[in-house]
């Protein structure tokens, strides 16, 4: 995202927060394999933000 702009997920957009969580374990996980860090770390965030979001529905 151009100048580090955060997307927030509105009202009527329906995302399965979980299922996210779930793709980004998935990519946290090889990405750890693979010694990427930063992509790692990236995924670590997206998981407990889909976390969060979780709760708030």
């Amino acid at each position: 995202m151009a100048g580090g702009a955060t997307l927030i997920p509105s009202d009527d957009i329906d995302v399965d927060f979980s299922k996210v969580a779930a793709l980004a374990q998935q990519v946290e996980e090889r990405s750890s394999l693979m010694g990427a860090e930063h992509m790692r770390l990236a995924c670590a965030d997206l998981i407990q933000a889909c976390r969060q979001m979780d709760k708030r529905k």
